[in-house]
């Protein structure tokens, strides 16, 4: 029976250096990283006896070139998105708008209670812009209307 164990042996060493499942970013994500580490082990632990086919490589390689520009766009958007979300804020300080806040607590059939008053100061929580109007503070998600002063 030495052949039997010798073959456990093999089979306990090919369990070790076997490759271990993909963590994600979270949930189902599929990033950038888990794509390379998917397409190094592919590449080590392929049958020499048929290696990759070049054009099946370069497709994949095509692949991850084509998801890191995209996460690199991504990240340029949310720069933009962010960007553009305090030159409105600022656009409209003296301004006068109507708010509706957005923690109301309202019973069946009654209408939100909305707030008119200029915007007389600006401060930013990271992105979000924070409009002080009569003394309170109010995001830019609630504000509904907006009336620019007259000159």
């Amino acid at each position: 029976m030495p052949i039997t164990s010798g073959i456990a042996a093999q089979t306990d060493i090919f369990r070790k250096e076997s490759p271990k499942a993909l963590e994600g970013t979270g949930g189902n994500a599929f990033g950038q990283d888990a794509f390379l580490k998917l397409l190094v082990t592919q590449l080590r632990f392929q049958d020499p006896s048929e290696p990759v086919n070049n054009e099946e490589f370069l497709g994949q390689m095509a692949q991850f070139t084509g998801l890191e520009q995209m996460v690199k766009l991504n990240t340029t958007m949310e720069k933009l998105l962010g960007s553009s979300s305090k030159t409105d804020a600022v656009a409209i300080l003296g301004a006068e708008v109507t708010v509706r806040p957005t923690d109301q607590l309202l019973d069946e059939g009654q209408a939100p209670l909305e707030v008119t008053g200029t915007v007389g100061q600006i401060r930013f929580e990271g992105d979000v812009a924070m409009l002080q109007v009569n003394g309170i503070e109010y995001t830019m998600d609630e504000v509904v209307k907006v009336r620019m002063p007259e000159r």
